[in-house]
């Protein structure tokens, strides 16, 4: 019943990731300095990863054992996985963190509430691809199985663009970046998604997409981890990861709306558009906080 996955993958499923996600983030910074930027960039790329060995294999189970196991596979490789990361999360010295777990007076900064806008608008255009794509694939005349399986292009590319970035990241400033990987990712959806009508243009814009529309989540917490004293790093990343989810909360249900009222469930240039603009958008913010950064004070303990 649909209580029940909202329940268990939306509220529970949503509340464990997002701790795990958050802890693996401050660690990290507590153990990197100099190369902070690819550490982030390692430890992001095990999403591409993850998500390039288990489509192909829960579209197997779901195919011949049907969802319910496929959901129990899932809790067990979660299970394993995330457990023995647990155990192996240790800070480098002690460290106390800080008593609260939000600190609002932090959206005083100007620097946090603008990377926070760029980031809300980021994760609007970063859904419709992830979602829509392999049923605009599918519309094109391929078959389910082949628009599903087509993911692992963006997960091998995902897993190739953050490595690089983080890298980079720790030469050039990840505000730039931001700002070469979200122009690209903008000027890819309205021209090879939007205007493509075959696989190759689809191919094309799939690979981009994954090489450089998705590291605004992992230059984003290396640019606060950069900012912010070690103290501090949880709770700024806190509210980015609120604004994060604020925004898929939000966001989703719009852009369904949209292909429904829009596109009647069939038509995609809507909703292409709507990811255009908020990659646009967000280029905006990006600018913006890439040419006065510099003017706001450093934050304090």
């Amino acid at each position: 019943k649909i209580w029940q996955l909202v329940i268990t993958q939306g509220i529970i499923y949503g509340f464990g990731s997002s701790l795990f996600v958050n802890i693996s983030l401050l660690v990290q910074a507590l153990w990197f300095q100099k190369r902070l930027g690819l550490a982030i960039g390692i430890i992001s790329s095990g999403a591409g990863l993850g998500s390039l060995i288990m489509v192909p294999l829960i579209t197997s189970t779901i195919s011949k054992m049907g969802i319910s196991w496929s959901f129990r596979i899932l809790a067990i490789v979660y299970f394993i996985s995330t457990g023995i990361g647990g155990f192996l999360l240790k800070p480098r010295a002690e460290f106390k963190p800080n008593s609260k777990i939000f600190d609002f007076r932090m959206l005083k900064d100007p620097f946090l509430n603008i990377l926070n806008a760029a980031g809300f608008f980021i994760q609007v255009g970063y859904t419709v691809p992830l979602l829509y794509f392999p049923a605009s694939l599918k519309a094109l005349g391929y078959s389910q199985t082949f628009s599903t399986n087509f993911i692992m292009v963006y997960s091998v590319t995902s897993i190739i663009g953050r490595l690089v970035s983080g890298q980079l990241a720790d030469s050039i400033k990840p505000i730039n970046i931001l700002i070469v990987c979200h122009f690209i990712t903008s000027v890819a959806i309205f021209t090879l998604w939007l205007l493509g009508k075959s696989l190759a243009p689809y191919a094309i814009f799939f690979a981009l997409y994954g090489l450089f529309g998705v590291n605004f989540f992992s230059l984003g917490p290396s640019m606060i981890s950069a900012r912010y004293p070690i103290k501090r790093v949880s709770q700024a990343n806190a509210l980015y990861f609120l604004v994060l989810g604020l925004s898929v909360f939000i966001g989703i249900p719009l852009i369904g709306l949209a292909f429904q009222k829009l596109g009647n469930r069939v038509h995609f240039e809507q909703i292409i558009i709507i990811s255009g603009t908020c990659f646009t958008i967000s280029l905006i913010f990006l600018l913006i906080l890439r040419f006065s950064m510099h003017k706001f004070p450093l934050p304090g303990e």
